[in-house]
């Protein structure tokens, strides 16, 4: 090793005779692996079941959400990286939540930060979406079907997110430019229209565009909601009577 870096490899008694000063790790009881790779990860830090989020369908599950405690981007990330070190990954998929989506570009940078000093690798993806926010039907009709109480409560959940599609992608081209790592790979900044339900046609070709445009990737959530599901059920099951 040199730096983070593999140099060599080989059998053990040719490697000692060409870098006699290597310290040498490890034994007969040992495996060496490469590192692992988380492939998709929120960078919470901690756990939702432990807060009293326990597991759920998707969308009832997402509106819980709102009740986690709100943690400085940097810990969060650094935490992350560092309980994920010491299980063997060296590489994470970091999907981010916003905080405060007017801020997310301060956020990026701290998250980026986090993980570069816990010493892992992070493929970061800033999330875009534009339909379907809170429910897959006509939103005045799902509204007028609520008990008066949570009328308010269901249209601040309704609101659109305060980053337009011009916006977002503006945002992408300067993480690109400032924290994008084509040779180290400590940092591979993509775009992540966040889901299928979630994002008109034309958002995600936009983002297919621009990754195409930047040689990065695009990630999206698929296939984790009940409404998919569901729909994929009726899907084979049409197949299945035709």
């Amino acid at each position: 090793m040199s730096g983070n870096r593999i140099i060599a490899t080989g059998k053990r008694n040719e490697l000692h005779a060409l870098y006699p000063k290597a310290e040498i790790v490890g034994g007969e009881k040992f495996l060496l692996t490469p590192a692992f790779i988380n492939s998709h990860d929120h960078g919470r830090a901690i756990g939702t079941a432990a807060l009293g989020i326990p597991d759920d369908l998707l969308e009832i599950w997402l509106v819980k959400l709102s009740s986690l405690p709100n943690i400085d981007p940097y810990l969060a990330a650094a935490y992350d990286g560092l309980r994920l070190l010491r299980s063997g990954v060296g590489t994470v998929a970091h999907s981010h939540n916003p905080r405060d989506w007017e801020n997310m570009e301060a956020e990026a940078a701290a998250t980026i930060s986090g993980y570069k000093d816990a010493g892992i690798r992070v493929a970061f993806h800033p999330p875009i979406l534009d339909q379907n926010l809170l429910v897959y039907d006509d939103a005045e009709q799902f509204l007028a079907g609520l008990p008066a109480h949570l009328i308010q409560q269901a249209k601040q959940l309704m609101k659109a997110v305060p980053l337009d599609r011009q916006d977002y992608f503006g945002l992408c081209t300067d993480l690109f430019n400032t924290y994008h790592d084509s040779k180290q790979f400590m940092c591979h900044v993509q775009v992540s229209p966040v889901g299928g339900q979630w994002c008109s046609d034309e958002l995600i070709e936009s983002a297919v565009d621009f990754a195409r445009q930047h040689q990065t990737k695009v990630q999206m959530h698929l296939l984790e909601t009940g409404m998919l599901l569901y729909l994929t059920f009726i899907g084979m099951r049409y197949q299945q009577l035709k």
